[in-house]
Order: C-alpha cells, then sequence, then structure tokens
C-alpha cells in the first residue's frame, strides 16, 4: 500500500458519505444514491470521479449552489425527447432520472434523446449509460460543464478554453450480462486526476499538461498556480482530433440542452447533458447483435502483443478488473481525501 493511499472497504466508505450529505441537508434518499454512484466510481478505479469529489459537493452546498433536496423539472416532451431541468440538484440524481425516462421511451419507441440542463457534477457518465446496456439498448452520453469550467487548451492554444467534455458509449456485451462500456474525456487526463496528484505532491505525466506559456510540464503546480497551466487536447500531435470531438461534445450537451455552449457568459457550474437511447432489437436481433460484438471481441484481442503487455484490453475491461480487486480487496482513496471527509463528518 503507497503511503499517499489508504484502502477502505467499499460499503464503510459508502456509509461515511452518507452520513456525511445527510449531515448537510439531503435526505436519506438522495444521500443514499449519491453515495452510491461515487462508492461505484471508486470501485471501477476512477477515484477522480469518486469519494474525492464529496467536498467539492459540500462546499457547493453552503454556497447554495448546489439544493440537495431539490425536484427536477420537465420542461419540453414529446414522443421520443424529453428535456430536463435539474434546479441544481445532485447531477447523480438528475442523470438517473434522466436515464430511467430514456430507457422507458426507447422501449416504446425504439430511439429516445433525453438532456439535461442546471445540473450539478454527475460523476461517472458511463454508469447511466452502461444501466442502458444492461437491459439491452445502445446509449451515447455527452456532457460539457454548463458553459464553464475551462481548463483544455485548444489546438495550436496557450489558453484554457474548453471543459474536459467527456463522451460515453454503452451497448450489450458479447454475452449475456456483459456490456461494452466506453468513458472517456476529450483530453489527455480528467482534471480530477491532475487534483489528487497535486494534493499527493506527486508530478503528472508527460504530455497531459503544459504551462501558461505552453510549454509541457509535468508539475502540477504549473495547472493550479497562477499563471495557470492547461490540459492538452486527446492526441498528441493528432490533438486536432481530440479538440474537433471536444467541440462536437460541447454542441451536443449544450447547446441541444440549452444550457450553453462553452463561453457563456455568467452560468454556474454544472453538467449539461444528452443521452441518446437506442433499442438494439429494433434493428437487430439482441442474440445477433451479441455474436457481433463477441467476433469483433476475440478478433482484436488475438493481437500478438508488445513488449510489457499481456493481455489487449477492450474499453470497459480495466474497470472490471478494478472492480473485482477493489470489491474484495478495498478502494484506493488519497489521505488527503479521506482526512477531509472524517474532519467533515466530526466537525
Amino acid at each position: 500500500m503507497q503511503k499517499d493511499f489508504i484502502k477502505i472497504n467499499h460499503v464503510k466508505l459508502y456509509n461515511l458519505l452518507v452520513k456525511i450529505f445527510v449531515k448537510y441537508g439531503s435526505s436519506i434518499k438522495i444521500a443514499k444514491k449519491v453515495s452510491h454512484y461515487l462508492t461505484q466510481a471508486d470501485l471501477s478505479g476512477q477515484n477522480s470521479h469518486g469519494a474525492a469529489r464529496a467536498p467539492l459537493y459540500l462546499q457547493k452546498i453552503n454556497d447554495k449552489k448546489l439544493f440537495p433536496n431539490s425536484k427536477l423539472n420537465i420542461f419540453n416532451e414529446n414522443r421520443n425527447i424529453v428535456q430536463i431541468d435539474g434546479n441544481w440538484g445532485f447531477g447523480q440524481v438528475v442523470a438517473d432520472e434522466a436515464i430511467k425516462i430514456a430507457i422507458k421511451k426507447a422501449a416504446k419507441y425504439n430511439i429516445s434523446c433525453v438532456t439535461i440542463k442546471n445540473s450539478n457534477h454527475l460523476g461517472r457518465l458511463s454508469d447511466f449509460t452502461n444501466k442502458a446496456a444492461k437491459k439491452g439498448y445502445v446509449c451515447i452520453g455527452f456532457l460539457n460543464l454548463h458553459g464553464t469550467s475551462f481548463i483544455v487548451a485548444p489546438f495550436g492554444g496557450k489558453d484554457r478554453k474548453l471543459p474536459s467534455n467527456p463522451i460515453s458509449i454503452s451497448t450489450p456485451g458479447p454475452e449475456k450480462n456483459k456490456i461494452f462500456e466506453l468513458d472517456m474525456s476529450s483530453c489527455t487526463v480528467a482534471e480530477g486526476k491532475l487534483k489528487i496528484s497535486y494534493l499527493i505532491n506527486k508530478k503528472t505525466t508527460k504530455g497531459y499538461i503544459q504551462d501558461y506559456d505552453g510549454q509541457l510540464t509535468t508539475d502540477t503546480k504549473k495547472f493550479y498556480h497562477e499563471p495557470k497551466g492547461s490540459i492538452l487536447p486527446l492526441g498528441g500531435v493528432s490533438g486536432f482530433k481530440g479538440f474537433g470531438l471536444a467541440f462536437a461534445i460541447d454542441i451536443i450537451s449544450g447547446a441541444l440542452s440549452q444550457a450553453g455552449c462553452s463561453g457563456k457568459k455568467n452560468s454556474q457550474h454544472g453538467n449539461a447533458t444528452t443521452f441518446i437511447c437506442l433499442k438494439t432489437s429494433a434493428f437487430s436481433k439482441l442474440r445477433d447483435f451479441r455474436e457481433n460484438v463477441k467476433i469483433l471481441t476475440k478478433h482484436v484481442k488475438n493481437s500478438r502483443k508488445k513488449t510489457g503487455f499481456k493481455e489487449i484490453l477492450i474499453p470497459g475491461d480495466k474497470e472490471n478488473i478494478e472492480r473485482k480487486k477493489n470489491f474484495k480487496n478495498g478502494v484506493k482513496i488519497d489521505v488527503a481525501t479521506y482526512s477531509k471527509l472524517i474532519n467533515l463528518l466530526k466537525n
């Protein structure tokens, strides 16, 4: 076990988070839902979207920017679409309801689209698209930061102009009870991962960030201290591809939801989201769909391995490996975050 991290049983972590959120005004039902999704992120090895986010949520509650028990409103609905105003509640609660609606409409009409605005951080985007895939649907999620949170430079630029703008694609997998899950940001690294490195005074990987003058750096202080540097778009020398993807995601999530795209003035930090859900069986027998995914998976995994690689991992494999390991051995939490959580509960 590394000195900068501790291991904690996921149930213990979940119970700790529930107690903290209830202390800060959440109903027990909502506290359990939010804590469930944060714990699932840590179980999946995505600490950037797990318990480390809790102190930020609590600060937002104190600042009256997150209303833990707010009710969402549907302001536009027809046969295939729904638009949701989250009234600045927990993003996990809003997204959980949104994906349920998306699945229900796709079940009846084969395809659905649900957008969200005025919602706080929702955690791992794939936790919601996965819900659809487990029921036999193809689901795509797009997310921006509600017009705010500029941390990524455009390709060829030095300045912070875009958020991390993730995309998630989940589908039925090669066998029953298995799914394909892709969850990725359109930049080189999630900001939450940088924050953890910063908190434990560690350098980041070369090629992830640049300093204020546009020079590559591994020093996370160059990202968080003035004058602030920026995260690079995904793709390295082909970063124009990651930048193009980020731009498209910003439009599909921000403009379509009416939350606004990056650069919108006087916007509150949050997550604007668009889910598109497809009923797989409307296009192909689910058995045949799974067989095609199975053929593809086997074809790709049969590649010769480069030095240092024991196995070809497809999207979702790493998360599954982490879940099994962390479920058994406990999740890894950085000491700074854990200390904060304990202090928040005590004080």
